[in-house]
């Protein structure tokens, strides 16, 4: 099964359509997925225990450079200077993190890890995979799969984790968020683009939900009518990205004829988009 060795800052770098910049598209415009390209979101407490989570059940290695800080009273001048020399004293691939953000993620990850092991869903091929799908010649795919699992008959599954509130991992509340997050758009992007890449059909994708309070989760499979819905949204995606994708594209030819050298030659740029380019603005709302 082939892999793409990268890096998660190589990843984000990639000038490729995703899940999350599908969602934007679809619920939203163009110009406003202009705005996520250029403005990557902030980092919260959420966004850096689900970071710790993913850490703590897949990259183990990762996860042992990651170290709570003391958990001392930084707004005196002891507190201060204990984690000073905390920091100070870190090796050089460590990184210093909140002491309970490193310990919900701790509980998090082993209420994940016996969750997956209850569903068979112990043995990884491969974790925090990266799968490109070439779509046209103005779209890629690019998806980074959570863990891609093989049962006891040697099928391929692939699996999603989610962190959620109080009550989140009820099937009742579980549908609800699938909906309202498109986690259906999510599958079946993930689905299509790991087919694409490895010639390999998976069986299906689970979400493995863990409440953050009570630390009981389940796993969910969605059902083939919700996964319908989520493959229109994804070929709907998929073709407003290359239209956007060609308009731009032809204006940056255009520029290049302008701006053509003594020697003639233009030089050709880029098919996929990338953050300096814009869309069209006037683009209306779905």
């Amino acid at each position: 099964m082939p892999i793409l060795d990268i890096k998660r800052v190589q990843y984000d770098a990639l000038q490729c359509l995703n899940y999350s910049g599908s969602k934007i598209l679809l619920s939203k415009s163009p110009a406003h997925y202009q705005l996520f390209l250029n403005n990557p979101s902030p980092e919260t407490k959420a966004l850096r225990i689900g970071k710790l989570t993913h850490a703590c059940v897949l990259q183990n290695e990762l996860f042992q450079k990651y170290k709570p800080l003391p958990d001392v009273d930084r707004r005196t001048k002891e507190g201060r200077e204990v984690v000073k020399f905390f920091q100070d004293n870190l090796k050089e691939d460590e990184e210093a993190v909140d002491a309970d953000e490193y310990e919900m993620a701790l509980k998090l990850g082993d209420a994940m890890t016996a969750l997956l092991e209850k569903h068979g869903i112990s043995k990884p091929v491969a974790t925090e995979m990266t799968c490109l799908s070439i779509e046209n010649e103005h779209c890629t795919i690019k998806s980074s799969i959570d863990y891609v699992a093989e049962d006891a008959d040697g099928k391929v599954w692939l699996v999603d984790l989610k962190s959620c509130e109080a009550g989140g991992a009820s099937p009742k509340e579980f549908l609800k968020t699938a909906y309202q997050y498109m986690y259906h758009l999510q599958a079946v992007t993930y689905m299509r683009a790991f087919e694409k890449y490895t010639k390999v059909k998976p069986m299906g994708f689970r979400f493995c939900v863990v409440e953050k309070d009570t630390f009981i989760g389940a796993v969910y499979e969605l059902g083939p009518q919700i996964l319908a819905d989520g493959f229109i949204k994804l070929e709907t995606a998929i073709k407003l990205y290359t239209e956007c994708t060609k308009l731009v594209y032809g204006l940056a030819i255009l520029m290049a004829l302008q701006l053509r050298c003594s020697t003639g030659k233009i030089n050709r740029p880029q098919a996929h988009l990338s953050p300096s380019h814009n869309f069209n603005i006037h683009q209306t709302y779905i």
